[in-house]
Order: structure tokens, then sequence, then C-alpha cells
């Protein structure tokens, strides 16, 4: 099933912040400003005889800081560093990836494969925990697989005995990489290697253990033979003991058979006859069932898988959604829940386990959080219809043991868009995983992602943590309060995180922890904790709490999922809110019913009045320019690389005879566009129909893809290295900025470090964010790594401070089914909400083309082929281009018409060749518009300004080219109480008011100007 996330996005706005936090604070190492090369001679991006506005474009850049060889090429072939994975058990490597430096021997017969293998090992001795790699691993098999790289598995032994779980895995590539992977034990043998106890005696100890757990049962003749067991089968081996430094043993690995279904395999001591391990081995795989006590002392039962191994994991495949096998491990993607370990790692540093076990016992920490995740999965099941976190049966993955950036307990949990994360405490919490409603709030986000997709900050984002707190307190439905389980008394006295029923806590302001307010009277209204949005969230939390108990809890939630699902979008505020819970109470229960009345009510008592809606769905006027096409050309006859044409495929204009690595980028005006050459370097050139000119703008060959501002001030790129960043140039600065990229989550302070780098890379019409698709791996030192394609939003530029944004990064499409992918996104021409993607699934070979409202968190398919369409909108948003293939199977640029919506195609239409022997079009308009963001209806043209803002006084509203039409002007507060208001029949083209605030309570205040053409709205922020 297709994409369940929309993330919020652009236009102006959004954030990703805490689950639990308060504030979050910058991070510098999102962001690097570098100066502007001494020997970059600026030139202009555009002719100064037509374009005098804009910013200058150097001639030439020199490199990043550090050298290539400092960073992984994203190209196949060249030098990599060595990358090792170490147990943070033992200490030993347990995976090594790197380049061969020296030349290996041919590799097509068994002897030469061994000798490869040990020379590779012999070179990485220094990392290894064995002395003499050809006496201490031995070879058990080679072989060469199609793809002509060899496999080679070593046993490790120790005076001519195997050593218990130490085997090793060399893969050697024929491009000289290589894969070691597998465990080694540093030995410390300390005792006689001939045993005290013989095989025999072993076997009979082994035999009166397992009394202790089955009947056992003589088998006949006939049994041992199709068993091929006539007794207790052993072998002697050298054991590392766990958890002791350097302990090693002498022991005898014993199969017993006490009847003729089950298997139990033990580990007896071959001086002491102590058992070292037992546990069955009987194959009767899939669901199973578990008992233990969790974190709170409480005896839960808990689903688990047994593999045919014997070896028991931490999965769920018992829910109704799973669509995997009953008698093989579960894949990626058939809807099952998994607990998994990470490894008191930080989440920066992305790497896991699986948990398993071997008799089917958990410790109190997987047990409460494999629980929690199956007790919520089943909440919104049963009580919502809404299947897993994506509505759709996705797998739902938990992740705990995750430590602070210091390695201690982490006192928090989150969710990233993918998995949820719990730390072990350390302050103020004791370990997460034990909270019921804390598990209840994360799965929550997810599935707020998966309808409404409320914006992360100002109220929007109150209402999201609001939502994830309403569902948390419905889960775990016992109390009204959140984190009870968990939170320490010292820390909130109260002994509870947020209360719904008194969001005061036990405190008297913000300074008391856990204090929230309970009124909009008591609204927070500064930028701290993403403009409140953990304080503001008591607001709506006891409206609920108001209404739940003026009805019950049962109505209420079902009230507040319909009006979540169906009436709440992208940047709702609280009044949207009300009217959505209005509106969702009159569906299932009438318009004059006592649930209705008691909604109104709850929301009258906590301030949030009744009142009009905001419209936060914008569009901007078309670009009134020469309509016009660039596209790169495939022709291998033809020189030329890039040729202009009309938007009906004709009168064909070469531009240039570069190769270009990515889409060329154009400014909004449609007269300059950058791109990448083959050759790693910038270039620009200028899209004139009768003088078409090219420049190149780097000589250092480092870079991939590069995309030019809207206003073309800025350029964005992405080097060819993994760096994992965004770098970004300013010409007014002269200054680089630097952007790691990260995967952001809703608790302050906290993101996880899995993106290893971008692609695709575009603008939005503000010049504030730019939207990347970007690949991410997390690590596993058990299993497959998890590998994924997803498109987010960067903040790299404010507009109000004109320089470098603080780096944040939102999420539009995550979760991903394996083998989903997302990409090559790119903004409408008009609306700042709308974008259009590939989507790709490896399973069914599907290649679409959709379409999205963010805001309304709409999908459509606008057309399926077989190829990437890289699409792009034309200038009106009414059709849209993209690569295709032919009935030939040739490649060329396809269009179709869209509807009105922009994401789906238009009734009855089908796509059409429109250019053959071509790709990557780009649809322009060579001409000039306002592309102000803050413009709503028809006023686009109009200025509205206000200053100084946040004023303790005056301020001066300034409105230019007002139309000539009637009007307002007004101030609200935020519960739509209009506290001052000036109104006209027929407006002069200027307008200038002064109005005196200083008797007015501080926060923030909405001035909106209106006329019967549209509407203009703006914050302002009495202090």
């Amino acid at each position: 099933m297709f994409i369940r996330r929309i993330f919020t996005l652009v236009a102006a706005t959004a954030l990703s912040l805490p689950v639990f936090g308060q504030e979050p604070s910058f991070d510098s190492k999102k962001k690097e400003l570098l100066p502007p090369p001494a020997q970059a001679a600026p030139v202009p991006v555009f002719s100064s005889q037509a374009h005098q506005h804009h910013t200058s474009l150097p001639e030439s850049f020199s490199p990043m800081p550090g050298t290539p060889s400092e960073l992984v090429e994203k190209t196949a072939g060249q030098q990599l560093p060595i990358s090792v994975e170490y147990d943070p058990a033992t200490g030993s490597p347990i995976w090594i990836s790197g380049q061969a430096g020296e030349s290996l021997p041919p590799l097509g017969t068994h002897e030469s494969r061994i000798e490869a293998t040990y020379q590779r090992l012999e070179a990485l001795q220094s990392l290894l925990p064995v002395e003499n790699v050809r006496m201490e691993l031995a070879v058990q098999s080679t072989e060469m697989d199609g793809l002509q790289i060899a496999h080679i598995r070593l046993q490790q032994v120790a005076n001519n005995l195997p050593v218990r779980n130490a085997q090793v895995q060399v893969h050697l590539y024929p491009d000289g990489r290589y894969v070691v992977n597998g465990r080694m034990h540093s030995t410390n043998i300390t005792v006689s290697e001939t045993p005290t106890i013989d095989a025999f005696s072993a076997g009979q100890l082994a035999l009166a253990e397992v009394t202790e757990h089955r009947h056992v049962v003589a088998l006949s003749q006939e049994h041992q033979e199709l068993l091929n067991y006539s007794g207790p089968q052993t072998n002697l081996v050298w054991y590392q003991v766990p958890g002791v430094i350097r302990e090693t043993r002498l022991a005898w690995e014993v199969t017993t058979r006490p009847d003729f279904v089950h298997r139990w395999e033990y580990l007896i001591d071959a001086h002491t006859g102590e058992t070292l391990v037992e546990y069955d081995h009987t194959c009767s795989i899939g669901p199973k069932k578990a008992t233990g006590t969790d974190l709170n002392g409480q005896t839960q039962t808990i689903d688990v898988f047994e593999a045919s191994n014997g070896t028991f994991y931490l999965l769920d495949a018992n829910k109704q959604m799973y669509n995997g096998s009953q008698t093989q491990l579960p894949n990626a993607g058939d809807g099952f829940i998994i607990t998994a370990d990470w490894q008191n790692n930080t989440p920066s540093n992305a790497n896991y386990s699986e948990i398993t076990s071997t008799n089917n016992s958990w410790s109190a920490l997987e047990i409460s959080a494999h629980n929690n995740s199956a007790v919520s999965y089943n909440y919104f099941e049963s009580r919502h219809n809404h299947v897993s976190i994506d509505a759709s049966g996705g797998d739902i993955i938990s992740f705990v043991n995750v430590a602070d950036d210091n390695g201690q307990g982490l006192d928090n949990a989150f969710w990233n868009g993918q998995a949820m994360f719990y730390g072990n405490g350390n302050v103020a919490f004791d370990p997460l995983a034990g909270a019921l409603d804390v598990a209840g709030h994360e799965m929550a986000h997810g599935v707020i992602q998966a309808t409404a997709n409320l914006e992360y900050q100002g109220e929007s984002g109150a209402l999201n943590e609001s939502f994830a707190d309403i569902f948390g307190v419905m889960i775990d439905r016992d109390d009204w309060t959140l984190g009870e389980d968990v939170v320490r008394t010292q820390y909130f006295p109260s002994g509870a995180l947020r209360s719904m029923s008194d969001p005061h806590n036990g405190g008297t302001s913000l300074n008391d922890n856990g204090f929230q307010p309970k009124h909009v009277n008591e609204q927070y209204t500064g930028s701290q904790d993403n403009g409140g949005v953990h304080i503001n969230s008591g607001i709506p939390n006891h409206a609920f709490y108001l209404f739940a108990t003026a009805i019950n809890k049962e109505k209420a939630e079902q009230v507040y999922y319909r009006a979540l699902e169906k009436y709440h979008t992208r940047s709702s505020q609280f009044l949207d809110s009300r009217l959505a819970v209005v509106q969702a109470a009159t569906d299932l229960y009438g318009a004059n019913s006592a649930e209705v009345n008691a909604v109104k009510s709850s929301f009258d008592q906590v301030g949030i009045l009744n009142g009009q809606p905001g419209n936060y769905d914008p569009t901007i006027p078309t670009n009134p320019g020469a309509e016009l096409i660039v596209s790169t050309d495939i022709n291998i006859a033809d020189p030329n690389t890039l040729y202009l044409s009309s938007t009906t495929g004709t009168n064909y204009q070469p531009l240039s005879t570069t190769e270009q690595n990515r889409r060329i980028s154009i400014t909004d005006d449609g007269s300059v566009g950058v791109f990448v050459d083959d050759f790693n370097d910038m270039r620009r050139i200028f899209i004139d129909p009768a003088n078409p000119a090219e420049t190149p703008i780097t000589s250092n060959q480092y870079w991939e893809n590069v995309s030019v501002s809207k206003d073309g001030s800025k350029l964005a790129a992405v080097s060819k290295f993994i760096d994992t960043a965004i770098w970004v140039y300013d010409f007014g600065l002269q200054q680089w900025g630097k952007y790691t990229l990260y995967n952001p989550t809703y608790t302050q302070g906290i993101n996880t470090g899995d993106v290893l780098y971008a692609d695709a890379i575009t603008w939005d019409l503000s010049g504030q964010y730019v939207m990347y698709d970007a690949f991410n791996r997390i690590s596993s030192t058990t299993t497959a790594d998890i590998e994924y394609w997803d498109i987010g939003v960067i903040r790299v530029w404010d507009n109000t401070q004109n320089n470098f944004g603080d780096g944040f990064i939102n999420k539009i499409f995550t979760n991903l089914d394996p083998g989903e992918s997302v990409g090559n996104a790119v903004f409408s021409k008009n609306s700042p909400n709308v974008i259009a993607f590939d989507y790709i699934n490896s399973n069914t070979n599907e290649y679409s083309i959709y379409g999205a409202n963010i805001e309304l968190g709409q999908l459509g398919v606008i057309f399926s082929q077989s190829v990437l369409g890289v699409p792009d909108f034309s200038t009106e948003d009414d059709k849209m281009i993209f690569n295709a293939r032919d009935q030939q199977g040739n490649d060329v640029i396809g269009v179709i018409d869209l509807g009105s919506d922009k994401i789906s195609p238009a009734p009855g239409t089908q796509a059409a060749l429109l250019i053959p022997d071509a790709k990557w079009g780009n649809w322009i308009a060579q001409g000039d518009r306002d592309i102000n963001l803050s413009a709503e209806g028809e006023l686009a043209g109009t200025q509205l300004n206000a200053f100084p803002n946040p004023t303790n006084g005056t301020l001066q509203v300034e409105i230019s080219e007002l139309p000539r039409e009637a009007g307002s002007l007004k101030l609200m507060d935020l519960t739509g109480r209009t506290v001052y208001e000036q109104t006209w029949e027929i407006a002069p083209v200027d307008l200038t008011w002064e109005l005196d605030l200083s008797s007015f309570s501080q926060g923030l205040y909405l001035l909106e100007l209106s006329t019967t053409g549209g509407r203009k709205v703006m914050k302002i922020e009495k202090q």
C-alpha cells in the first residue's frame, strides 16, 4: 500500500520539535558558514540591462572545506575508507568494509579464494581479536556466485578445537571491495584442552537436566533410525562466557531428544560438569505467546515469533494486519509489530539489533515496550478501524535502550516518522517504555501524520500534541494524567507529566515543571517550544476533558477521531479545531444534540470561541510571460544537449552542447538556468532565444546537483561525496552555509542520523526552503539494514532576518513500505502547498507520478508507467510534463492535462507525446511576477506592512497598491475578537494608519486586510 505519511511542509513554516520537552536550541553542527573564496570574482547572474535588482553569481567557487579524500565518493570505483562496526558488549569488530589497497590473486579456484581471504584478513590483523588468522580461522567453504562475488566462510579455532559461535564470512568483490562480517572472540585459555568429563558423562548430565522440563520417553528403534539418534550427541568446543572478561571454558555441546518431537540443546562444562547453556531447539515455528513481568510489576502475555532454528524474536505476527508467512520469519512490510534494541546508541547513531531469546524469556523493559505497542495498535484498530500507524497495516517498530548524547539514559521518548524510540530515563523519568500512555502518545503522532498531518508549530503544533495526549489517555484510560507511571516526583511533584483535568498540574506558572495553561487568557505567545506546542496543548486538552466528562469517554474519542481524520488540515488553528469537533459531533449525533452542545460548552469554557475559519491554502498570480519549455536532448547523433521549444513541442532552438548531470534549474522569470555538467562542475546559461550564452561557475569538479532560488539570489547544491549535507550560497552575503541533514522527531533536541545524502533539490517560491529527496540507512548488527528514500524540506534562509535559516527539517513522506521510494519532488508554479513527485515500488515494478496537496493531505495518481517521470508543472498548473517512453520504447517527454485540484489528471484526459528524444523538461515563463507567499486570494499585488513588529506601543500600518473597492482592516486577538477595525467603500491606492497598542495585553494578534477580491493576514506580537 502506498504512502501513508504527509509530513508538514513549506510555504512558511514547518518545524519539528519535542514530544515531552520545551524550547529547542539551535544545533550549530547543522550549519557551517564559510567565508567567500578570495579568488572568486563575482559576475552577474542576470544581464545588467534587464535585471539590475538581482544579486550576483561568482565566476568560480573554491572547493569546500575538507579535501575529497576525507569524504566517501558516491560514485562506484572510488577509494573507500575502512568502515568498522563493533559489538558494544565485547568491543570486537562485527562488520568491516572497504577497498583493497593491493591487487588480489584471481578468484577462480577454491585455493585462490582461500589465499585472497587470508591476505585480506592479514591486512586487517590489527582490528581482529585473533593473533594469527591462518592458524585461528579455518576455512569451511568457498563459493563464487553469479555476480562473481566470492564468499568464504571461516570457523575460529583454538588449539584445534572450534570456538563456539565464532564464525566469520569474507566477501570479495570483483572491483576490489570487500566485506568481513561475523563474530570472533579473544580467547584466554587457562584450562586444559583435555576434558575431565568424557562425552558419555556429559550426555548423561544433559539427560538428567532435560527431565526437569519434559517427561523422557525411550525412542523405538524405528524412531531412532528416522531421527538418526541413538543417544546424546556431543561435540567438544571452547566457550566464551558472556559478561566475564576473557574467560574461556572447555565445554561439551550436547543434543538430546527426550521424545520423538522435542530436541534440547545443552552446553556442559567439560571440567566441572556445570550446565552453561540450555534451550529447547524444537522447530515448532511461527507465532507464539510469552508471559512475563513488565516494568510496573504486572504480568503480561505478549506475542512473539519462533524461527526454525529455535530462536524467539520479539516480533508480533498475530494481528489481523499480518500478511506474511506463519512458518518463516516475516519480511519487512508484512504487517508485524517488532521491538528492537538501539544498543545504548544516541539517536543520531542509527544502529540497532533484533531482540531474540533462546528460551522465550524476556526482560521487563522488553515486555513493557512490546506489550504497549500491541495495546496501542489494538486501540486504534478496534475503536477507530485505523489499522496500524499508517491506517494501511504497515509495520510498527519500537526501539528500546536509546541513550542521550552523553551516553546516559535518555530522559525522553519520541516518534521520528519511522519508529518509536524509548530512553531509559535519567533525571526526570524512569524507563519510558514502562508507560502505556507514553507509547500511545508516540504512536498517535504517527496516526496524526497519516490523517490531518498537523503542522508542528504554533496552535496547529499544540493541536498535534493535544491529539497525541488525547489518544494517550484514551489508550491508558484509567485516569486523566500522562506519564504517571514513569515520572520522578522530585522533578514532577504532582506525580504526572501532564494533567488534562487540571493542566496547571499543581503549579502556578510555566516555571513549574508540568504546568500548562488551561484557558486562552493564559496562552503562551512567545517563540519558545516552537511557539508553545507542548505548553498550549493544555488548552485543547482541557476542552476534551470537559467534553468527555460531560458525555463519556466512548463518545468523546469517536468525535475527536472523526474531527482529526475528516476536518482538520495541516494548518488548523484552535478556532478551526472547535469548528471541526462541532461538525464531527453533528455528523454523529445531530445538530441540536446534547453532544454538540457539550462540545460548544467545553470550547467556550477554555476560551476558544466561535468564529470564521482561516484560509491556509493560498495561490499566487500566474507568471504573465511567454511560455517555453527547456529540455535535455538525448539523441547521441545531435551535438546539442539542451533545447528551447514552444509548449506544443515545436520551434526548437539549441541552447548548449554541454552534458548535464541532472535537470537544469531555472529562475522564476525564466531568464537564467544553472546545472552541474558531467565533469561535476556548475554552469550558468542565459535562456535568451535570440542569443543564449553559457559560462562556467565552478572548476573544482565537486558537485552532483545544483538548484537556483526563484529570484536568483541563492544556490543550493549537493556534492558528489556522501557528506550528508546540502550546501547553500547567498550572493548578497557571499557566504556558504552547510546544512547537515537529519531526520526530525517531536522531541526537544533529538534527531536521528540515518540520512546519508540528498539527490534531487529544488527551492520553494519564498526562497526560504529547499525540498530534497534523501537516501537513508539504519544499520543493524544482526539483520539487514533498513534503507529507504524519502522527501524532506529544510529551512535554509530567513527572509525576515535576510540571513541563513536555522536548518529545521520537516519530512513530507516517511514510513514507506519496504520497496517503496519517493523522489524528484517539484513545487507547482502557483500553489505553495501543491507538489508532484515520482513514486517507485520495486516489489510491483510500479513507477507513478503522484500529486499531493500538503495542506489538505490529499494525494492523486497523475500517471503510471515504467520509468521515472521527473515531473514539472506548466505555468498555469493545468498541465504536467514528464519523462516517458513512446510505443517503440524510445525516451520522450510526455504531457498530460491536470484537473482543477492540480494533483490528478483532468477527467477523460490521456497523456500525449510532446518532445521526442528528450528528458528533464522545464516549463517556464519569461516574465516577472510578485511571488510574495503571504498573499491570499487576489491581493498578491497589494503590500501590507506593519512595524515595528514586535511592538510595545505604536504600530505603523502601511498598505500600497490596494484595489479600489470596498474593504476593511481588522486587528483581532486569537479568540477571533476584533479589537480594532477600519472600513472603506472605495479605497485610495495607498493607506497609512497608526495604531496605539500600549494598553493592549501582551500576546499575538492577527492583522487582517480584506476586500471583495481577497485578503491578507499577518501576525502582530505585542510585548
